[in-house]
This record gives structure tokens, sequence and C-alpha cells, in this order.
């Protein structure tokens, strides 16, 4: 009889151990991945070296030289940590990761503004919690409520700022983006603060976003995926035509908005913090050589075209979603989600019609040489229409060198040649100079520019000079005279004709050198002062 007992517990306890490896085996495949890229502001700089740890585990990754991490995690939501030496902390809370599901989050990660500052990130409360359904009220809007703390006020209070977004992170960029839309607010002082955002265009299952920063640029986002009813007003949708241009500007020091271009836009996305993040980089030397620079940026601006044959614009549909694959890919996934209203591009304030939809894909997944492709679905309710495939590839950074007449060169020709040199050129360039008169203009505003498009391929140009002065174009500078000049230069993948004209449609990427002034740029561009090459020199008698 004891025999028997022995044995029944015997089994006993087997069955159970059995269960107990059964239940680890199944614990151990309900895993997932999180990767992303991070940067130091949006299509900014890849920051390599930062340590990625889920909280309440030890998995753990180091970001590589793109920025990239990954790591798989179990199933469920998780608070990541973004930390590295001399940067400022980033915290996501809520991040959810599916079974065998890679969930992409990129990130920003900014140098800490003082290294004697707290690099403990805030501590950010949101009313809202994950599964909640949101009703979006007669106005299609829904309000919630945000506060937040710092680990010491003492030292480093919020930064009066909190940025919140549907489906994607808003603001917190050195970067225009007529994308981002969404709710910032100014004056926050961390205490409890409504925020109400529009619902129109994103109902249905949607991630909101908040985030708050403090004043070493320590930075916490918090993710709640939510659902949204909102009020349906989108017409039957149509078909979109995508078409689009692959931006690489590759000389940054700083960078500036041009106010006044779309003030909705513009207001959405630039605040105080930009301000902050920007004084890190204004710090560098205004007139030094481009090729010191480090900080490129690279993103695509997509045109959703959304009429008809006579030109007409079709009534909107809820919302589009924006589609990418990447040449490293093997499918399309869905990058971002943004309602008609947030999309629209008007003409100016005077002429407020209508001229296109435009999203601008500004994720530091993007890289040179690597082909992107986008679709664009127009979605109403369960109906929807998919755009043709629009493929672009971002051209390589692109640097021009201020060879004649050389910074500090004196005795030189009151006729001279203005010679430079170009590096990633691509198959076209346009250049010119920019000449200034410091004695009679006191500024930077007599320029004048000359040149391009040109044949890619070519080492160096040599321009005639030129320069504006008191209204008038002369060739010939004034002897012992103190002029500056400084070249711009942007190069582009469109064909040219036997004439060398550009040939129309075939520009879909372009690579930025110098561009100071704004003259070959334009206010479609998010940057509108450029550092770049610029040489002081000194006329001689006149005699030659």
């Amino acid at each position: 009889m004891r025999n028997s007992y022995l044995r029944m517990f015997l089994r006993m306890l087997l069955i159970a151990l059995l269960a107990v490896v059964m239940t680890a085996c199944s614990t151990e495949t309900a895993t997932g991945s999180v990767s992303g890229y991070v940067v130091n502001r949006k299509a900014g700089t890849a920051i390599e070296g930062t340590t990625v740890s889920v909280v309440g585990t030890l998995l753990t990754d180091t970001t590589d030289a793109n920025g990239f991490y990954s790591i798989d995690v179990p199933v469920g939501t998780h608070t990541l940590l973004f930390e590295q030496d001399g940067y400022a902390t980033t915290k996501i809370e809520g991040l959810e990761v599916l079974e065998d599901t890679t969930t992409h989050y990129d990130t920003i990660q900014s140098e800490a503004f003082d290294p004697d500052l707290p690099t403990t990130p805030p501590d950010l409360t949101v009313s809202l919690s994950t599964g909640d359904t949101i009703t979006a009220d007669a106005d299609n809007e829904f309000t919630f409520t945000v506060s937040a703390t710092t680990t010491n006020p003492e030292m480093n209070m919020i930064y009066d700022t909190v940025v919140a977004g549907i489906d994607q992170m808003r603001g917190f960029s050195s970067l225009w983006n007529s994308s981002e839309p969404g709710a910032r607010v100014l004056g926050f002082d961390g205490s409890d603060m409504d925020i109400t955002m529009s619902a129109a265009g994103y109902g249905g299952p949607a991630a909101l976003l908040v985030a708050v920063v403090d004043q070493n640029l320590n930075r916490t986002e918090v993710v709640t995926y939510v659902t949204i009813n909102a009020n349906s007003t989108g017409a039957t949708p149509q078909v979109p035509d995508l078409s689009g241009l692959a931006v690489t500007w590759g000389d940054v020091a700083y960078s500036s908005v041009p106010f006044g271009v779309d003030e909705k836009a513009n207001l959405s996305v630039k605040g105080l913090l930009d301000a902050v993040a920007d004084s890190q980089l204004v710090r560098k030397d205004r007139l030094s050589a481009q090729s010191s620079l480090d900080e490129v940026i690279t993103w695509v601006d997509l045109n959703i075209g959304y009429q008809d044959a006579e030109g007409a614009f079709y009534d909107a549909p809820d919302s589009f979603e924006i589609y990418r694959k990447l040449a490293t890919e093997s499918e399309f996934r869905m990058i971002g989600r943004i309602s008609p209203e947030d999309a629209a591009r008007y003409n100016t304030a005077d002429v407020p019609e209508l001229i296109a939809y435009v999203y601008r894909d500004a994720s530091p997944s993007l890289t040179a040489g690597v082909e992107a492709s986008y679709q664009v679905k127009a979605v109403t309710g369960n109906s929807s229409e998919v755009s043709n495939t629009f493929s672009v590839t971002p051209l390589e950074a692109f640097y021009v060198s201020a060879d004649s007449p050389a910074d500090g060169e004196d005795f030189v020709s009151v006729q001279p040649m203005y010679e430079m040199s170009f590096t990633n050129a691509a198959s076209a360039i346009y250049f010119g100079i920019t000449l200034t008169d410091f004695v009679h203009s006191g500024s930077f505003d007599n320029a004048t520019l000359s040149g391009g498009p040109i044949p890619g391929d070519t080492p160096g140009v040599a321009l005639p000079q030129s320069v504006f002065s008191g209204g008038v174009f002369t060739d010939t500078l004034q002897s012992y005279h103190a002029y500056t000049w400084m070249p711009n230069a942007m190069t582009s993948n469109g064909e040219l004709d036997e004439n060398g004209d550009l040939i129309e449609g075939t520009e879909t990427a372009v690579s930025i050198a110098a561009d100071f002034f704004g003259f070959l740029t334009n206010v479609d561009f998010p940057v509108d002062a450029e550092d770049g090459p610029a040489n002081t020199f000194i006329t001689g008698d006149g005699s030659f």
C-alpha cells in the first residue's frame, strides 16, 4: 500500500513538473520585438552607443552606428529607457508588443543641455488608459487631462511644453513638418491641463501619444492605445495620385522655420523647445567651412493628388493612410495616418484655395542610396482606394568648397573668378554665388545668383563676379576693399536634355549643400538659413 501511495505521489509530482515546464515553454514563445532608430531630432543625426533597456527586465540593446536598436520582449506593454553619458534620457511608457510582431518605434534623444543637471526623465500622467473608448463630441473633438513632474523641480523644471498626437509622435523637432498637426500647448507648468484634440480622420483603433520635456531635454512619451468613435464626414474615396521629392540637406548648423508659410502647421510644431535644442548647434562657428559640419537631415515630401481630370479636387475622404516599403523590407507597412484637414496645403492667407495634400516622412530609417516606395490609401468607413506606387531614392549629402578667392586672400583682382568644387554630385547641379560688400551694405541683403543647372559630373566651376551695390550691378570691384563670397549649391537626380535643360518630371530627389539666403530653395523647405563656406578677401590696387 505504501508503495502504491509513493508511486501515486511521484506520478502527481511528475505531472506537476511537466505542467510547469509546458507553461514555461508556452510563456517563452509568447514574444514579439520592438525596434527603431534613435536620432538627435526628426530626420536628424543617428545616435550611436545609447543603451536601450526594458524596465523591469534584464533585456537591453545598444544602438549601432545608424542609431538602430532591436529587442525581443515578452508580449504586453513595456517601458523603454534610452540612456547614454552626456545625453538627456528618453523614456517611452505603454508601448505595446504583440506576439510574433515587431513594434516599430523611433525616438529622439538630445544631448543634455547642462551635464550638471539631472538626467532623469519627467513623470507624465495621462487621464486616458489603454483600452479606453473615446467618443467625439458634436464638433468631432475629445478632451483629456495631463500632468507632469520632475524629480528635482528646483533645478530642472518642465519645459513649458506638452505635445500630443494620434498615430505618430508630433513636434519636439527642429524640422517643420506639414504632417504634424495635433495639440501643442505652451505655458504648461506640469499641473493638470486639459488638451482638446480633433478626432476627424482618426476614427477606430488609434495610438494617442503624449510627450513632455524638461529643461535638460529629458523626454517622457506615453503611448495609450484607444478606440476613437469619430463622426464620419468623408466622401466616397477616390483613387489618389502620388508623387514626391526626397530632400537631403547636408549643411545644418542650425534650423529655423519660415513663419508665414502656413501658420497653422508652424505653430503646431515650432516653439520654445526648438530654440533650446537648436542653441547647441548654434554654438558652432556660423562661417566655418562646411566640411566641418556633420549634421545631415533627410526626408521625403509626398504630394497626394486628389483631383479629377479637370483639376477640381474631389470631396475629401475621412483620412489618408500612408504606407512605405524600404528596399531592405519585404512588404509595405503603415507609417502614418492623417486627416485631409491636417494634410491640406494652401497658397496663402489671401488665396486660401486648396492646392495639394502633403505628408512629410521624416523617419530616421530613410537612408541615402536606399529606395523607399510609398502608397497612400484614401479611406472613408470600410471603403478605400489605393494610389499608385511612388518610389524614390534619397541622395547622398552634397558638399561644396569655396576654392578661390581663398579665405583671407589679399591683393585679389577687382575682376575675380569665383571657383568652387563639389563632392557627391548627382546628375544635375544648381549653383551660384552670394557676394557681399560689407562696407556699403552692412548686411547680407545685397546679393546675386547665377549659374546652373550643369551636368553633375563637372568637378568644379568658375563664375565671373557680379556684385549688387546700391541697386546697380557692376562688373568691377573696388580697389583695396573687403568682400565676402559664399557659394550656393544643390544637386538633383533630374535628367538634362541635349541643351542642358532639365527634363520636366524627372527630378524626384535633391541634395542641398549650401544655401544661406534661400536662393536655391524656397518656403517649401523647412530651413530658411544655412551655413556654408564663406571666404573674405581684399582686392588689390585695381591694376588687374
